[in-house]
């Protein structure tokens, strides 16, 4: 069974006269919608295991929680998120800040974003994973993950033009076109949540601008053969890559170990697939994609 990886963005010119993409730069202002960097982020910690030296990677590879939560759920939040926000074990500090105490002291004061720098052990997590499911309702399908956003993505929007479906870092965008295939096609694995737009620029007014964020929980195990190569600990469970070849591995999709999604993970790597369904029905939509899809069952990276 074929699958393919979500890649972005494509190599090809677009179609359109879109002059952001001739110069386009993902680290620049020049992209059609980037992550507002100023908006306030309510996070979980990350997770630190002692047992195999694991910790949350500053991106969370599963999934966001992208829900708005009512403002008594969102202050009740904060109160259980709270004791974390000065976390014992703390990863290199950011370079905006001269010492770690400055770090801290703007964590506390919720003016920078501790995701991926405050870290719990994995019986802490648990514990705090148990409130969150409870006050946001969220069923044991949906996975939480450390350092995962609670609340909608906030994003700037710069030129009236974009794709139909982007990667705004490892996060994936769609449009309100993309969204409707999405529907009538009955995609599974896959969710869209509405993004606050908290910006639009002049050369960007006069349409409207309505996007989703992708929340993708569909799952494999191991690739296809592979099995072996990877080791699951027993505390946190999370995988290690075990073997010594330069981290290079062919990505097959083990049939018995896939829960059938469309729209999948393999473990907690962060990258997306999606099966060859779905390639076709993109494809052949129309839409704009901002995106490359590459087939899997070549010899690719492991940290995807």
């Amino acid at each position: 069974m074929r699958i393919f990886r979500i890649a972005a963005p494509p190599p090809v010119e677009p179609p359109g006269d879109l002059e952001w993409w001739h110069r386009f730069d993902p680290g620049t202002p020049d992209c059609g919608v980037q992550p507002d960097a100023d908006a306030r982020v309510l996070a979980l910690p990350g997770i630190f295991c002692e047992a195999c030296g694991l910790t949350s990677s500053l991106f969370p590879t599963a999934m966001e929680i992208p829900e708005e939560p009512a403002p008594e759920i969102r202050a009740a939040l904060e109160e259980a998120l709270g004791e974390y926000r000065c976390a014992r074990r703390l990863h290199p500090l950011p370079r905006a800040y001269a010492s770690q105490s400055d770090w801290m002291d703007a964590v506390a004061a919720g003016s920078a974003d501790c995701r991926g720098w405050c870290t719990v052990s994995p019986v802490e997590f648990r514990r705090l994973e148990a409130v969150v499911r409870r006050l946001l309702g969220l069923p044991q399908w949906r996975p939480v993950t450390g350092g995962a956003r609670i609340g909608p993505c906030s994003v700037v929007v710069n030129h009236s033009e974009y794709p139909d479906l982007m990667m705004v870092g490892w996060t994936l965008l769609a449009s309100e076109r993309a969204a409707g295939l999405f529907r009538e096609a009955g995609f599974t694995g896959v969710s869209w949540h509405p993004v606050r737009v908290t910006r639009v620029w002049e050369r960007a007014r006069g349409r409207r601008h309505l996007l989703y964020e992708l929340v993708v929980h569909g799952a494999a195990r191991a690739p296809e053969g592979q099995s072996e190569a990877f080791h699951r600990c027993a505390e946190c469970g999370r995988h290690q890559y075990v073997l010594d070849d330069e981290r290079q591995i062919r990505w097959k999709l083990e049939t018995r170990t896939w829960d059938g999604c469309d729209w999948f993970r393999f473990m907690e790597t962060p990258a997306v697939w999606v099966t060859e369904e779905v390639r076709h029905a993109l494809e052949q939509s129309g839409l704009f994609l901002g995106v490359s899809l590459l087939p899997g069952d070549q010899t690719i990276n492991l940290n995807l």
